[in-house]
C-alpha cells in the first residue's frame, strides 16, 4: 500500500451504482473491477457510494473490500398517485442529502464522480454540479437497458436525460449503443466516449482446470444473462428442441439473474418436453460463472437487444468456447460472423438452432472459432485498459 502522503496526490474517484454490489449483473461487474484496477495500478483512490433509504445520515464502511458510504437519496416525484405526498417526502429529505453529498466531495476531496447507470437518483449531483461547476468532474456511464428505457420514454428518463446533460463526459461499452445514445439525447453527442469493457486475467485467461467443481454433467450448451425478454432465452429453447432433436444427449444450461421471464422459461420447457434437458441456475456468485463456461460444448446468447459486448461473450473467449449469438448491438463489434463465432438475426430460432448445429457437428470448426476469440479477447480487452481509459477520460 502507498504511504498516506503518496496517496493523497492521487485522484480520489467516486463510483456511484443505485443498488447493492453484491448482485449480479453487468453493471456490478464492471464498477467491481474498476475498483480493483484503481486501487491495484495505484492509479486513483476509488470509493463507493450507495443510494440507501434507511440512512438518512452520511454513513461509511469497509465493505467487501471496498470504502462504501451509504445515504438516503430521494428522487424527485414521478407523476402518479400520491403525488403531493411524494414532493412532500422530496423536499423533506432533498436538502439533507445535498448538503451531505456536498459535504462529503469537499471533506473527501473527490475528483471525480462516475455514475452508472443514470437515473433520478442521481438529481442531487445534478443539483451541485449546477451550483458548484468545478467542484467535482461528472462521468456518466450507460450500460444498455438504461439507453432503451429513455428510447421509449420509459418513466424518469425525463430525469436521466437531464443528468446526462450536465455530466462533463458520458461513457458506453460499445459504438452502436453511442449511436443510440446520441439519438436518443442528440445533446450530449459530443460528449459520449466509447470505452469497451474488459476481461480480467487473473479469473479467466491465466487459470487452468475450470471445469472443476462446476456440478454439471456430459455435454451441454450455455447461456448467461439476466431472465429477461431482451435476453431472448425463450427464443433458445425453441432453438434448442430442434438440435435436441439431433443430438439427443446435449442439455441446455440456461444461467442468471432472476427476472420476469423465469417463470415463463420453465412453464415453457415443460410444455415442450425438453424439461428433463434444462438445467436453470439463478443469481450465481461471478466465480461460479467461470467453471460453467469452460465445461460447456459452446455459448449462446440470442438477445434481443444488446447495448454494449456482453461479457459473457469476453468470458467465453477467454475460456476458448465457441459463440453463437445474434447480431444485436455491440455483439458485432467482438464477434466477427464465420471468423471467431457465428451470428444470427434475432427472433430467430431457425437460424439459431442451425448455428448451433454446425458447432456441434464440426468439431474442427468449433474449436478454430474458439481459438480465433481467445486471441481477440486476450489480445484486446483487460480491465486494466479501462481503468485506465476512464481515469484518463474523467481527468480531461
Amino acid at each position: 500500500m502507498k504511504p498516506e502522503m503518496e496517496m493523497n496526490r492521487l485522484p480520489r474517484y467516486l463510483l456511484v451504482v443505485p443498488w447493492d454490489l453484491s448482485h449480479v449483473g453487468g453493471v456490478n461487474e464492471v464498477v467491481r473491477n474498476l475498483y480493483r484496477e484503481f486501487q491495484e495500478q495505484d492509479i486513483a483512490v476509488p470509493s463507493v457510494l450507495i443510494p440507501r433509504w434507511e440512512c438518512k445520515r452520511l454513513s461509511r464502511q469497509h465493505l467487501d473490500g471496498r470504502t462504501t458510504f451509504n445515504l438516503r437519496m430521494p428522487a424527485p416525484p414521478l407523476p402518479g398517485s400520491d403525488l403531493a405526498k411524494k414532493c412532500a417526502s422530496f423536499l423533506a429529505g432533498a436538502p439533507t442529502a445535498l448538503l451531505q453529498l456536498y459535504q462529503l466531495l469537499k471533506n473527501d476531496r473527490i475528483h471525480v464522480v462516475n455514475a452508472h447507470y443514470p437515473g433520478p437518483y442521481l438529481f442531487h449531483f445534478t443539483l451541485l454540479k449546477k451550483l458548484f461547476p468545478d467542484l467535482f468532474r461528472f462521468v456518466i456511464s450507460c450500460h444498455g437497458s438504461d439507453v432503451l428505457a429513455m428510447e421509449n420514454g420509459a418513466p424518469g428518463t425525463a430525469v436521466s436525460r437531464l443528468v446526462l446533460r450536465w455530466g462533463d463526459a458520458v461513457t458506453v461499452p460499445s459504438r452502436a449503443l453511442a449511436m443510440k445514445l446520441a439519438t436518443a439525447v442528440p445533446e450530449i453527442s459530443e460528449k459520449i466516449t466509447c470505452i469497451y469493457n474488459g476481461i480480467g486475467r487473473d479469473k479467466y485467461l491465466c487459470r487452468d482446470g475450470l471445469n472443476a467443481g462446476s456440478g454439471m454433467q456430459g455435454r451441454y450448451i450455455t447461456h448467461v444473462g439476466s431472465f429477461e425478454k431482451v435476453k431472448g432465452q425463450d427464443v433458445l429453447l425453441h432453438a434448442f428442441k430442434r438440435v435436441r432433436e439431433v443430438h439427443r444427449d446435449i442439455r441446455l444450461l440456461l444461467v442468471g439473474r432472476s427476472g420476469s421471464l423465469l417463470p415463463d422459461i420453465e412453464s415453457m420447457s415443460a410444455a415442450m418436453g425438453i424439461a428433463d434437458a434444462v438445467t436453470v441456475m439463478t443469481d450465481l456468485a461471478p466465480e461460479r460463472i467461470p467453471p460453467l463456461l469452460q465445461q460447456a460444448q459452446l455459448v449462446v446468447l440470442p438477445s434481443r437487444y444488446e447495448g454494449g459486448i456482453p461479457l459473457v461473450l469476453l468470458e467465453a473467449g477467454a475460456v476458448r468456447k465457441a459463440v453463437v449469438a445474434t447480431d444485436a448491438g455491440g455483439i458485432g463489434e467482438l464477434i466477427r460472423s464465420g471468423q471467431n463465432g457465428l451470428l444470427v438475426p434475432p427472433e430467430n430460432p431457425q437460424a439459431l438452432a442451425l448455428a448451433i448445429l454446425t458447432l456441434l457437428n464440426d468439431s474442427g470448426l468449433m474449436e478454430k472459432m474458439a481459438n480465433n476469440l481467445h486471441d481477440a479477447v486476450s489480445g484486446s480487452f483487460s480491465w486494466k485498459t479501462t481503468a485506465s481509459r476512464y481515469l484518463e477520460l474523467a481527468l480531461q
